[in-house]
């Protein structure tokens, strides 16, 4: 079977079976790579169509009026779905209104096989931003003329289900075998189209070639670690006026790039705490431009004066800005290269060998099934083997902790082993960076260790430093609260009490002790919550 009949509708509301109804159905039949035929029909709802839906879909009241109820159409709707996949963004949705209104007329449901391009996107699609039918037109610059209108999405999802399915052809062999074993348990029924392209991929050489291999999965080829070319030497001041000056580097080659009179102020005083080997508590106000500044100055200490800088960031998510977006953009303006490398903890990065064991468990859980097959797709696409590259269904993290690189098995700690290849790849291009990009919290663990990150690195800015504290006391600190202590002291004293002891008097101390235990908690944290702390202290 290789036609699918694609289908959008517009509704009056989200449920059908609380009285919501269609008000317009399209249908895009597409077989081999081309649309045959397309249908497309108002329906009158027979009630009111809200404000909100016209506005959100530009079908009125006065557009339905006149127009069949859906039971007249009922007949020759159903005649599209004959020997086709059923395909919808969000078949539940859609299916669960078309087999409502089919048995209200008198016609049995729609029982086709289905494919869920929501789920498809997911699967082939991993490192799309959002999954909703209109982010994805624009991620991959497929036209949406008419957005909310049946016809104009059932066109968009065609287009989508076409680039799919193509995707599926670059993929291979190693992952298809995997995606097939998996499918039973998806809500898309691709059984047959992954059998046929098993045939079709085994034939294929050169695209099985173009990939790595271990423990049965395929990956795409690690990309080598880049080094700095170091050029010729420039003053800091020169440096500077080509990056800030009128028509500077940084004006023609940032989009919508601001001067800010605070910026150089501030990469000059970072540069200058380097060379006077000085601390600097640098407050930047908001518009500083702080991120570009002190990147400015660390690039030039780093590769200038040949030593590596450290910076921290308080959180993943600004690691990630700041690789992404201010260095991405400021690398292009640099007169010299600087390789800028990240580094996050081995819990964001894939497990080679367990994924592979995951992936032969037995998974009664609809989002760890998904999650196994987006990974496997991932895997043939990502450089760095960073979960936070895709985002996972909501239970998909918990499986991710199973086979990340902090469940490392291996006892080889070289560079040689592919089971952790991900971690161990980004912890060489971390030792072969100019600049280190980590958090707070992977810089507070490297505190503790003996060859940490601290050891590594000549010169640490610390970005967002007011969070430094926090971050430290919750990874070496201890925490006390008045409650937990309680309950401690009442579970000794009743142990006490259950516990057979013939020495009445040791008895009698014992539980003297604890209820005097109990009695000084209380009023020891009584005090400490009505302390005034803007009296000045006294010694008693």
């Amino acid at each position: 079977m290789n036609t699918f009949a694609v289908v959008d509708l517009e509704t009056t509301g989200n449920s059908a079976n609380k009285g919501d109804r269609i008000i317009e159905i399209a249908i895009v039949i597409y077989r081999d790579g081309e649309v045959i035929k397309q249908y497309s029909q108002l329906v009158n709802p027979n009630q009111h169509i809200s404000r909100f839906i016209s506005y959100l879909t530009s079908i009125t009241n006065d557009m339905v009026t006149g127009q069949p109820v859906f039971a007249e159409l009922a007949h020759e709707i159903h005649q599209h779905f004959e020997d086709v996949y059923f395909v919808a963004h969000n078949v539940p949705f859609d299916l669960g209104f078309l087999n409502y209104e089919l048995k209200q007329a008198g016609l049995s449901p729609i029982t086709q096989p289905i494919i869920d391009t929501v789920e498809l996107s997911r699967i082939l699609l991993p490192q799309a931003p959002s999954f909703k039918l209109g982010h994805l037109a624009d991620w991959l610059n497929i036209t949406h003329d008419d957005p909310h209108r049946a016809l104009s999405d059932a066109l968009v999802t065609t287009k989508l289900l076409d680039y799919l399915l193509a995707k599926l052809k670059t993929l291979p062999l190693a992952t298809i075998k995997q995606l097939s074993r998996l499918a039973p348990d998806l809500k898309s029924q691709l059984e047959m189209i992954l059998l046929k392209q098993v045939e079709e991929t085994k034939q294929n050489t050169n695209l099985n070639d173009q990939f790595s291999y271990a423990y049965h999965l395929a990956y795409k080829p690690i990309d080598k670690i880049e080094t700095s070319i170091k050029k010729q030497r420039i003053s800091f001041g020169n440096y500077l006026d080509q990056l800030f000056n009128d028509q500077s580097k940084l004006q023609n080659l940032i989009p919508n790039y601001e001067e800010r009179p605070g910026q150089r102020e501030m990469a000059e005083a970072i540069y200058h705490a380097f060379q006077s080997e000085q601390h600097a508590l640098i407050e930047a106000g908001t518009g500083t431009g702080k991120t570009l500044a002190y990147l400015i100055a660390a690039c030039f200490q780093a590769v200038q004066h040949n030593e590596k800088v450290l910076i921290s960031t308080y959180l993943i998510q600004l690691q990630e800005q700041l690789l992404n977006q201010e260095w991405s953009q400021l690398k292009k303006a640099l007169p010299f290269d600087c390789h800028v490398a990240i580094l996050k903890g081995k819990n964001h990065y894939l497990n080679l060998a367990k994924f592979s064991q995951a992936l032969h468990e037995e998974s009664y859980n609809y989002d760890q099934v998904l999650t196994k097959a987006i990974i496997l797709v991932w895997l043939t696409e990502t450089n760095s083997g960073d979960i936070d590259e895709i985002q996972l269904p909501s239970s998909g993290s918990q499986l991710f902790k199973r086979v990340s690189a902090s469940h490392d098995s291996s006892t080889a700690k070289t560079y040689h082993s592919v089971e952790n290849i991900y971690y161990q790849t980004a912890q060489k291009a971390a030792e072969t960076a100019d600049l280190l990009i980590v958090n707070h919290s992977l810089l507070a663990d490297s505190m503790q260790r003996e060859h940490g990150l601290l050891n590594l690195h000549e010169k640490l800015i610390i970005d967002e430093a007011h969070h430094l504290e926090d971050v430290v006391a919750s990874q070496f600190g201890l925490q006390l609260n008045s409650v937990m202590l309680h309950k401690k002291l009442k579970a000794i004293d009743q142990f006490i009490e259950l516990t057979s002891i013939s020495d009445r008097m040791l008895r009698n101390n014992l539980q003297k002790f604890t209820s005097v235990a109990i009695e000084e908690n209380d009023l020891l944290f009584n005090y400490l919550y009505h302390l005034d702390y803007s009296q000045p202290y006294q010694k008693p």
